[in-house]
């Protein structure tokens, strides 16, 4: 692999961390006087996205010996989750990182997930969705 992308995978995992950090962080600063959670969510979603998509790769390169082709398309999290379940798993078996990673394999982990996804697919666009629908009937 060469460095480039050795760096690339390196920074993009630093920007997941750092991404889910801040999300969380500025989740804990709402509350009545300031609901605007659209932000939050953006980021959180995109540091989940990111660290899972680079999670899948690294184990496409366990397996092939090649990251061509090894980043899914998708933006779904829900989808790339249960990839990550299926696909990363098996490769740390034994390693003891197992069983703290299983806590994701939780239904209330799922939800989270389809939120954030769901609103990436349909919030973060609802307003200027409507005014679309509304200008065009």
């Amino acid at each position: 692999m060469s460095v480039l992308r050795k760096l690339a995978i390196n920074e993009e995992l630093l920007n997941s961390v750092r991404l889910i950090r801040a999300g969380l962080g500025q989740y804990q600063g709402l509350d009545l006087a300031n609901d605007f959670y659209h932000l939050h969510i953006l980021v959180l979603a995109s540091g989940f996205e990111r660290i899972m998509k680079v999670a899948l790769a690294l184990a496409h390169m366990a397996k092939t010996g090649s990251l061509d082709a090894a980043i899914p398309r998708t933006h779904d999290l829900v989808k790339l989750r249960k990839r990550v379940i299926r696909e990363c798993f098996p490769l740390v078996k034994g390693s003891g990182c197992l069983d703290r990673m299983k806590e994701l394999d939780q239904d209330d982990v799922e939800k989270v997930f389809r939120v954030l996804g769901d609103f990436g697919k349909q919030g973060r666009y609802y307003d200027l969705n409507t005014i679309q629908d509304e200008a065009n009937p």
